[in-house]
């Protein structure tokens, strides 16, 4: 075995190890959320539907299902179906994937995911609640269902991105030293 392959058998190896732990980390965070939907309820829903009342105002109800709120005339209801688990772990999972080689500030990046997260989250339902409000009279209501679900996709991809620019950054100024 020469250098040269032992030193692509070796990288391979790290690639192969980083796919692994980013798709386990994504499996246990979505079981673990899944199977203990009280963690999903305190640390994701929670936070986000009192930042969310705090930010729009109006009348709002919580309860053990979630947040209630009515703001401008439409009911705003954050539960577990938007508490943002889902992001989380592919986000947790991909900065475990893309600092596992370096593992320089893993841990602080790991530990951002979490008010990232929270903060995205907010900055989706936000927007989704203003899109409802300004469009929502000149589109039939068959399709509000969509907008919401399109502005969520954009605001987290959007959100993803941002995150993939920082450490791609941080990763570059890494590998400088």
């Amino acid at each position: 075995m020469t250098i040269a392959s032992a030193l692509r058998s070796t990288q391979l190896n790290m690639i192969y190890a980083r796919i692994v732990c980013g798709f386990a980390s994504y499996v246990f965070l979505l079981s673990l959320f899944q199977n203990i939907p009280k963690i999903k309820q305190l640390f994701f829903v929670n936070p986000v539907g009192y930042l969310t009342v705090n930010f729009l105002g109006g009348i709002s109800n919580h309860n053990h299902e979630g947040w209630v709120l009515w703001h401008h005339g439409v009911k705003i209801m954050i539960n577990d179906s938007c508490s943002g688990v889902v992001f989380y772990s592919f986000l947790f999972s991909y900065v475990l994937y893309s600092k596992l080689e370096q593992r320089h500030n893993l841990f602080l990046f790991l530990l951002l995911c979490y008010p990232l997260t929270i903060v995205i989250n907010l900055c989706r339902i936000l927007c989704a609640t203003k899109c409802h409000i300004h469009l929502s009279p000149y589109i039939p209501e068959r399709y509000h269902l969509a907008l919401h679900m399109t502005v969520g996709l954009i605001v987290f991809l959007s959100g993803l991105i941002f995150v993939t620019i920082i450490l791609n950054q941080f990763n570059k100024k890494e590998s400088n030293v």
